[in-house]
């Protein structure tokens, strides 16, 4: 039932095969799983109602993602359009809930009782609007489910979630996301330098970055031993969206470099490739203005990003000097030349 409705269009047929199959059981397998793992969470827990919750960064931001997901599914339902619904649920429960939302609650249990109750109580809150969502296209799963985690209580006489502004939390949201993808780049710089995942390693932070809302929570998903504030970056830099943090590893001076630099490589061809087409009229003129606007900002962006890695660069006495002229840029770094526009090689 859930393989059928999966990524069916309106108006069309929709495909079926052994992998929509295999994809739908090892979703549910994850539902269930993660069932597991709010049951135990629940054990002697006095449960609070979501309203009388002192609310932390991280239960706003599902609590947002969750209404958000409400508001998407009704939309679509309301349209007949069955597939894009199951979509939205879909991706909620799998990316927002399992992966970050659970990650980041584990924590939490290690805390003192009341941020234990608070975080069992929005586990609880959102997981019941997670089956209840998936209900009508898994009803034999999310009613056996919903019972044993509410005592026997039917699911199916329950109401379908609502929309409700009231927990819909913008600031939040919005910071968590950013949150979120300074996990993904710290995962990767591990990643590319070959860390293994149960190594711990320390993390410098720029003085001025804020991270004291959410870092506790994110410690161990990213393998951190110590955080460090510090005036001068070392080890491997990283550019988030929070700010600019690194991670201190035993590596080499001319490994950094490298790396800096192929960093440096790809943010000038994006900025060449933005620069092309503010350049261009027919884009200015026919696309729509939030298109050009954002193409703006991100070319801001990538200048921000381009001089920040030159500082960088310079600071490990890889020198370089950069002009910017009305007609493009050139960069003179150590032995690599990077063309830009209309350049000028300077002395």
């Amino acid at each position: 039932r859930l393989a059928l409705v999966k990524d069916m269009s309106l108006g069309l047929d929709t495909r079926m095969g052994e992998t929509k199959l295999t994809t739908s059981k090892a979703f549910i397998n994850k539902l269930w799983n993660a069932s597991k793992y709010v049951d135990v969470k629940l054990e002697g827990v006095d449960v609070l109602p979501i309203e009388k919750c002192e609310l932390s960064l991280i239960d706003k931001w599902i609590l947002s993602s969750l209404n958000n997901t409400v508001k998407k599914v009704s939309q679509n339902f309301e349209k007949f359009d069955l597939g894009l619904a199951l979509s939205n649920a879909y991706d909620f429960v799998l990316n927002d809930f399992c992966d970050y939302y659970i990650e980041f609650s584990k924590q939490n249990f290690f805390g003192d009782e009341k941020l234990k109750q608070t975080t069992a109580s929005v586990l609880k809150y959102v997981f019941n609007e997670i089956l209840k969502l998936l209900h009508p296209f898994i009803p034999h799963v999310t009613e056996f489910v919903y019972q044993d985690i509410n005592n026997n209580e039917i699911l199916c006489t329950s109401s379908y979630p609502e929309y409700s502004k009231k927990l819909v939390f913008s600031a939040e949201y919005e910071r968590v996301l950013q949150v979120i993808e300074f996990v993904k780049l710290v995962r990767q710089a591990r990643l590319q330098n070959n860390i293994q995942a149960n190594t711990l390693v320390d993390l410098e932070v720029k003085n001025g970055v804020v991270v004291e809302d959410f870092i506790l929570n994110i410690k161990k998903m990213v393998g951190i031993k110590e955080i460090k504030y510090v005036n001068e970056l070392s080890g491997v830099i990283i550019i988030s969206p929070i700010g600019e943090v690194a991670i201190k590893l035993e590596i080499d001076d001319e490994t950094i470099k490298e790396k800096l630099k192929k960093e440096l490589e790809s943010v000038i061809f994006e900025i060449e490739r933005s620069e092309k087409m503010l350049n261009n009229p027919n884009f200015v003129a026919k696309a729509p203005e939030m298109l050009v606007s954002q193409e703006k900002a991100k070319f801001e962006k990538n200048i921000s990003l381009k001089n920040s890695i030159l500082e960088k660069l310079k600071n490990r006495d890889f020198y370089g000097r950069i002009r910017e002229e009305k007609t493009g840029w050139w960069l003179w770094a150590g032995l690599c030349f990077f063309k830009y526009d209309k350049v000028k090689q300077l002395d």
